[in-house]
């Protein structure tokens, strides 16, 4: 989000500059992972989060897949085994404890398991996605209100962001075209 806002903010301050070539990206997801956690906290992130020095991450392929895996109850159960604890509930996940997951490569799978598991955890992602935006706007509100903003004021905010998620939802397209 970072590259495309910043993108966005060169292009429009060199709009006078005819035949100006801003680098083109490709995205490619990751699962993300914090290095120590209470629980089981994988992310499959499909929005170019950027990583501080206490995550980790996986690359690869069938991310839906193996993040579903990851993000089970028999991983947590497995990695409480194997994990270093930290006081109570803590655990350290590194990337050594992380590798000895008996993770079952999709090619050795059922197919109709496989889609069946893919669909279900993308069903649960996008339900949470959902989720969390319900509590976004909310969330907003509540700050609106804290600002004492009038509608006026709010619909400046809102129109101005909107304007700019469209002009990124046309660049992503143009990129995949």
């Amino acid at each position: 989000m970072l590259c495309e806002s910043f993108e966005l903010t060169l292009k429009e301050a060199f709009r006078f500059c005819d035949g100006l070539k801003i680098p083109s990206y490709r995205y490619e997801s990751k699962i993300i992972y914090p290095e120590t956690t209470q629980g089981v906290n994988f992310m499959l992130d499909k929005m170019g989060y950027f990583l501080d020095k206490t995550a980790f991450m996986i690359k690869g392929e069938n991310l839906e897949y193996l993040n579903a895996v990851l993000a089970s109850k028999m991983s947590f159960w497995y990695l409480k085994q194997i994990c270093s604890t930290l006081q109570a509930d803590g655990l350290s996940m590194s990337k050594i404890f992380v590798e000895k997951l008996p993770v079952i490569e999709t090619h050795k799978i059922d197919s109709t398991l496989l889609k069946e598991i893919e669909s279900l955890a993308s069903e649960i992602l996008e339900s949470k996605r959902q989720k969390t935006q319900e509590l976004e706007q909310r969330l907003d509100s509540l700050i609106y209100q804290l600002y004492g903003l009038n509608q006026n004021e709010i619909n400046i905010i809102e129109s101005e962001l909107q304007s700019r998620e469209r002009e990124r939802e046309r660049e992503r397209e143009n990129r995949g075209n």
